[in-house]
C-alpha cells in the first residue's frame, strides 16, 4: 500500500513540476507587452505560483523517498495553502473585467480634465486598434474630435477611418486571452495539488502506523528479555 501511494505521489508531482512550469511561462508572457500595472502584478504572482508549485513538488518528491513523517506533514500543509492562493488567484482573474472598466473610465476622466501630462488613453488606442473608452462616439459627447491614435492610418494626409471599437472592449478581450491558459493551468495545479495532499496525507497516516507498529515490537522484545 505505501509503495503504490508513493509511486503515485511522485507520479503526480512530476504533472505538478510541468504545469508549475507552465504557469512561469504563463506569468512571463505578461512581462512581453507589459501594457498596464494590472498586468505586472497579474505577472508577479503568476510566476510566484509557479515556483512555489515547483519547489513543492520537488520537496515532495524527497519527502515521500524518505518516507519522513515530518516532511510529509508540511508537504500537505504547504500544498493546501497553496491550493487556497490559486482559489484566490483564480477569484482576482474573474474580478479583472471590474478592475479593468475602472482603468479605463479614470483614464478617460484624466483625459477630459487635463490631468494626464501623456495621453495614456492614447496609448492603448495605438496599441490595441481602438477608440476611446467604448467607441469614438465617446469624444463628439464631450464635443471633441477623436485624436490621430484613433484613426487607422494615423499617417495620412486626408480623414482616415476611425477604428470601430472601444479601448474597454478590446483590453477585456486581449486580458482574457492571456489569462485564458493560467485558468486552465491554476485549476489543473489545483486538481493535481488536491490529489497530492490526499495521497500525502495517507501515506503520512500508513508510515505513522508503521513505526509505531515498530516500536511496540521493540517494546515487547525488550519486555521478553
Amino acid at each position: 500500500m505505501a509503495s503504490s501511494l508513493k509511486k503515485m505521489l511522485i507520479s503526480m508531482n512530476f504533472v505538478h513540476a510541468t504545469v508549475s512550469l507552465l504557469v512561469i511561462v504563463c506569468g512571463i508572457s505578461f512581462f512581453i507587452d507589459e501594457v498596464s500595472t494590472l498586468e505586472k502584478v497579474a505577472g508577479s504572482l503568476t510566476i510566484a505560483q509557479g515556483a512555489v508549485g515547483l519547489i513543492l513538488s520537488i520537496f515532495c518528491r524527497g519527502a515521500a523517498k524518505n518516507e519522513s513523517l515530518n516532511c510529509l506533514r508540511n508537504y500537505v500543509a504547504i500544498a493546501m495553502l497553496q491550493i487556497f492562493s490559486q482559489l484566490l488567484l483564480l477569484y482576482e482573474a474573474a474580478n479583472s473585467s471590474v478592475r479593468i472598466g475602472r482603468i479605463f473610465d479614470d483614464l478617460w476622466e484624466a483625459d477630459r480634465r487635463g490631468l494626464a501630462l501623456q495621453r495614456r488613453l492614447g496609448f492603448y488606442e495605438k496599441f490595441l486598434k481602438c477608440c476611446g473608452v467604448n467607441g469614438a462616439d465617446d469624444y463628439s459627447k464631450i464635443h471633441l474630435h477623436p485624436p490621430k491614435s484613433c484613426c487607422i492610418d494615423e499617417e495620412s494626409e486626408f480623414d482616415s477611418p476611425l477604428h470601430p471599437y472601444g479601448c474597454k472592449t478590446q483590453f477585456s478581450d486581449y486580458v482574457f486571452s492571456k489569462l485564458l491558459l493560467l485558468k486552465l493551468a491554476c485549476w489543473v495545479l489545483i486538481v493535481v495539488g488536491t490529489n497530492g495532499a490526499l495521497c500525502g496525507w495517507r501515506l503520512y497516516r500508513i508510515v505513522k502506523r508503521q513505526i509505531q507498529r515498530d516500536n511496540d515490537c521493540l517494546d515487547e522484545d525488550s519486555k521478553e528479555i
